[in-house]
């Protein structure tokens, strides 16, 4: 059994307009220094299932990872469309609720996995007032005053807002437009842990910006905005430390620049790659992952330290580039990897599982698994992945 091996049993704002009453602004107590990693609450959670969206069909891919690998059914629910791998999935830390949504439609299709992780029934949203150009999507933690919504945004246009949703069921039950600047465009944003902040990656047509905004009214953090240096070479992504305060911020083509919500201090450690197309951190406060999209390997940084230190990259079993989104399972310690290059006799996504990895210190190669439909091997390439419970 995967789960087995890996030592783990199997088990079961300004601008707001909506009908959600705004909680009180909470301020936040600044931590000690150092930066002392604290994990997650949810850090035990077990994945037993990998969902994966493949371009240009639109159609959602389940898979079963309780023991080896296994297909277990594919959906449609989102039109075909255009743009590559821009069908994008977000899940709620519990995995009860999975989202889907394409840049060029208005939208949302919701699974509903609450009593089961994989039921082929889903519902349609649409956006209202329409919001056609989601590039970024995620779930805040079911912690702090919007736990558990959607939030949407985009870097296609400047919409002025980030939208979120409230979910019942397959259904939304209330909604929110959250206003930023009219020029800013959204590149990326991330949760704080506790669900009390959404720090934002924005770019206002001349300098990339981190905003963090306080979710109790939407306003900025009492550390403001802040300039990233060398705005230009400011990739996408952004992702928080489990502590709450460490900010990351890839810049190309070899630094991590890193900014303390707190205390206001920034700085930089090396890195060594292309284009960022996906960055996570591990819940548990161990590891930073880095997807380059234009290649095969995913970086890795040892967030334990501040500044982080670069370990030896990961390399996918393949000779096509095809690292773009990614998922991580902090209890059973393994990576789930979109493959936009399509292998020849595959089409799905890879499972990585990393425990000879860190067991080796970063020397051995992980355990790859490739999760593909026996049934039609070689179909679409993969465009956004998701765990499930």
């Amino acid at each position: 059994m995967l789960l087995a091996g890996l030592g783990l049993a199997a088990s079961t704002g300004g601008g707001c307009q909506c009908n959600k009453t705004a909680p009180t602004n909470k301020t936040p107590i600044p931590p000690p220094e150092p930066d002392t990693p604290t994990p997650y609450p949810t850090s035990s959670i077990i994945h037993h299932h990998a969902y994966v969206s493949q371009f240009p069909t639109g159609a959602l891919f389940y898979a079963d990872l309780t023991t080896t690998p296994t297909y277990v059914a594919t959906v449609t629910a989102q039109a075909a469309g255009p743009g590559g791998p821009a069908f994008y999935l977000a899940a709620t830390e519990d995995r009860n609720t999975l989202v889907e949504a394409h840049r060029t439609d208005a939208m949302i299709h919701v699974w509903d996995f609450t009593s089961n992780p994989v039921s082929t029934l889903f519902g349609a949203v649409t956006t209202v007032p329409p919001f056609p150009n989601t590039t970024v999507m995620k779930f805040a933690p079911p912690r702090g005053p919007y736990a558990n919504w959607l939030f949407m945004a985009t870097d296609f246009v400047a919409a002025g807002e980030i939208r979120a949703y409230q979910f019942s069921g397959t259904g939304v039950s209330a909604q929110t437009s959250l206003s930023i600047g009219a020029a800013v465009k959204v590149k990326d944003f991330a949760f704080t842990p506790d669900g009390e902040t959404l720090v934002m990656l924005g770019d206002n047509g001349s300098e990339k910006k981190v905003y963090p905004y306080q979710l109790s009214n939407w306003t900025l953090a009492s550390s403001g905005q802040i300039g990233i240096s060398s705005s230009a070479s400011v990739d996408g992504a952004i992702a928080v430390h489990p502590n709450g305060w460490l900010v990351y911020v890839p810049l190309s083509p070899n630094v991590l620049w890193y900014y303390n919500l707190y205390s206001g201090r920034t700085g930089t450690g090396p890195r060594n790659g292309g284009n960022t197309s996906s960055l996570i951190a591990d819940p548990a406060g161990k590891w930073l992952f880095l997807a380059t999209g234009n290649n095969n390997e995913i970086e890795v940084f040892d967030t334990t330290v501040t500044p982080p230190v670069a370990l030896p990259h990961i390399f996918i079993p393949t000779s096509l580039p095809n690292a773009w989104a990614m998922d991580f399972s902090p209890a059973t310690r393994t990576l789930l990897i979109s493959d936009i290059g399509g292998e020849p006799n595959a089409a799905s996504a890879w499972l990585c599982d990393l425990a000879p990895w860190e067991a080796s210190g970063g020397t051995t190669a992980p355990n790859f698994f490739l999760l593909d439909d026996p049934a039609s091997p070689g179909g679409p390439p993969s465009s956004h992945v998701q765990f499930g419970k």
